[in-house]
C-alpha cells in the first residue's frame, strides 16, 4: 500500500522556522496577544510579591505586636491589643488574591480566544488546500493521515500558542521577578537560590528529552494506527474476500504493541520527571533555612524572621517556574511533527 507516512522529526533546529510560522497565525489578533501576555506577566507578579508581604507582616506587624504586648501578658494584666496592623496586610493579600484572580480570568479568556481562531484559520487553510489538490495526491495519501492533519494535529499546535505558552511566560516572568526582589533584600541569600537554578534546569531537561522521545515515537505510531484503522475499515469488504483478516489483525497488532511500549516510557520518565524537580527545590529550600537560620539567630542579627521566611517562600517558588518553562520547550519539541505535517500539507503544490 503506497500511502503517504509521517516523517520522523528529530532536528532540534525545526524550533524557530515552526513557531515562526506558527505565531505568524497568532499575530493576526495582536490585541488578544498583548493582553494575554500582560495578564500573564500580572500573575507572575502578584505571586513573586506574596512573600514580600509575609516579610512585611512578620517584621512590621507579628513580631512588634509580640514584643508590644509580651511585658503586659506577662504581668498578669489584658492589654487592649491594636489589630490594626493585621487588618492592613488582611486587605493588602485580599486586594492582590483579587487582582490574581481577575487576571488568570482575563488571560484564559484571551488564551481561549487565540487558540479557536488560529484553529479555525489553520482549519481553514487546510480544508481550501485539500480542494486544490490534484487526483494523484489522493491516490497515495491515506484518508486518515489526512484527517489527524485537520483533527488533531491542529489541536495540538494551536494548544501551544494558548495554554503551552502561559507556562514559557509565567515562568520566565516568576524566576525574572524573584530574582529581582531576592537580590534586592538580600545578596547572599539569592545567591544560594540562583546556583540552584542551572541545577534544577539541567535535569529537567535531561529528562524532558527521554519523555520527548518516547512521546514523539508514541505519536508517530498513533497517527499510523488511525490511518491503518481507517484504511482497514474502509475496505473491510477487500480483505474479507481476499481472506487478509489475520495480515490485517497481525498489522495493526504490531502497531499497537510499539505503541503502548513507547507511551509506557514515555509516563515512566513523566513519573520520575517531577518529583526530581521537586527534590532539588526542597535542597534550595534546606539551604536557605540553614544558611539563613544561622544569620537570623547571630547577634546582631544580619537579617529578620519576616525575610527568612520570604525567602524560604521563594526557594519553593522557585522550581515551579523551570517545571513549567521545560515543559513548553517539550511542548514545542512534541508538536514539531504535528506542525511540520499541516504546514506539509499546505506547501503541497496542487
Amino acid at each position: 500500500m503506497s500511502k503517504l507516512r509521517d516523517r520522523q522529526f528529530k532536528n532540534e533546529g525545526s524550533v524557530f522556522p515552526f513557531m515562526k510560522r506558527l505565531f505568524s497565525y497568532s499575530m493576526k489578533y495582536k490585541k488578544w496577544m498583548k493582553g494575554f501576555i500582560l495578564f500573564v506577566l500580572m500573575v507572575a507578579a502578584v505571586e513573586a510579591v506574596t512573600p514580600l508581604v509575609w516579610l512585611n507582616l512578620l517584621d512590621n506587624a507579628v513580631m512588634p505586636l509580640v514584643e508590644q504586648y509580651k511585658p503586659v501578658y506577662e504581668s498578669g494584666q489584658k492589654p487592649e491589643v491594636d489589630f490594626m496592623p493585621l487588618l492592613k496586610y488582611s486587605l493588602i493579600i485580599a486586594g492582590l488574591g483579587l487582582i490574581l484572580a481577575s487576571s488568570v480570568f482575563m488571560f484564559i479568556n484571551f488564551a481561549g480566544k487565540i487558540q479557536e481562531y488560529v484553529m479555525y484559520d489553520i482549519r481553514q487553510d487546510l480544508f481550501k488546500k485539500l480542494q486544490e489538490l490534484s487526483f494523484s495526491f489522493y491516490d497515495k495519501s491515506a484518508v486518515g493521515w489526512l484527517m489527524s492533519r485537520i483533527t488533531s494535529d491542529t489541536i495540538k499546535v494551536t494548544e501551544l500558542i494558548s495554554w503551552g505558552f502561559i507556562e514559557c511566560i509565567w515562568g520566565v516572568g516568576m524566576i525574572v521577578f524573584c530574582l529581582i526582589a531576592m537580590f534586592i533584600y538580600n545578596w547572599k541569600l539569592a545567591l544560594i537560590v540562583t546556583l540552584t537554578i542551572p541545577v534544577l534546569t539541567l535535569v529537567s531537561f535531561k529528562i524532558r528529552k527521554l519523555i520527548l522521545r518516547y512521546s514523539r515515537e508514541s505519536r508517530r505510531y498513533n497517527s499510523e494506527i488511525t490511518a491503518s484503522f481507517n484504511e482497514h475499515i474502509s475496505g473491510v469488504e477487500v480483505n474479507k474476500s481476499m481472506v487478509q483478516e489475520g495480515r490485517a489483525s497481525s498489522q495493526f497488532e504490531s502497531l499497537s504493541e510499539k505503541m503502548r511500549v513507547s507511551s509506557y516510557k514515555s509516563a515512566y520518565f513523566t513519573a520520575l520527571y517531577t518529583p526530581l524537580v521537586i527534590f532539588g527545590g526542597s535542597i534550595a529550600a534546606a539551604m536557605i533555612i540553614y544558611f539563613g537560620g544561622k544569620m537570623a539567630i547571630t547577634f546582631p542579627p544580619e537579617i529578620t524572621v519576616g525575610l527568612l521566611a520570604a525567602f524560604f517562600g521563594y526557594a519553593t517558588l522557585i522550581y515551579e517556574p523551570i517545571l513549567d518553562i521545560s515543559k513548553f520547550y517539550s511542548q514545542v519539541q512534541s508538536s514539531i511533527s504535528a506542525g511540520a505535517r499541516i504546514f506539509s500539507l499546505l506547501d503541497t503544490k496542487a
